[in-house]
């Protein structure tokens, strides 16, 4: 019973470490290298050029906006137009009540 945490702890170490240890093992490319070969263009032949972007290929970036996409676009200026009024307000009402409050020092200070 004296050795046990011993045998428990070396399990725990094999279980954990062992499988991180192959996989870290076998994603190394000296390790593919190895098993596979160096890549050539004939094996890979789309690693050696860059291929079109799909949206080039279909003309996707020269696509105009939808009349729902400006209408939304103009919905939500709109709502961050409303919320900044909104918060200058509430900004303002604060700097008011600090102000009063200065007063109401000021004068029971008098």
């Amino acid at each position: 019973m004296a050795g046990k945490w011993r045998w428990e702890a070396s399990k725990f170490f094999v279980y954990v470490f062992l499988p991180i240890g192959t996989m870290w093992l076998f994603n190394q490319p000296f390790f593919y290298n190895y098993m596979v070969g160096p890549p050539t263009p004939s094996s890979h032949p789309t690693m050696f050029k860059h291929p079109i972007p799909m949206f080039f290929q279909f003309g996707l970036d020269k696509l105009e906006p939808k009349g729902s996409d400006v209408e939304m676009q103009r919905f939500k200026d709109e709502l961050a137009e409303q919320r900044r009024k909104e918060d200058y307000v509430h900004y303002l009402n604060q700097q008011l009540s600090l102000e009063e409050k200065r007063r109401f020092r000021q004068d029971a200070t008098r």
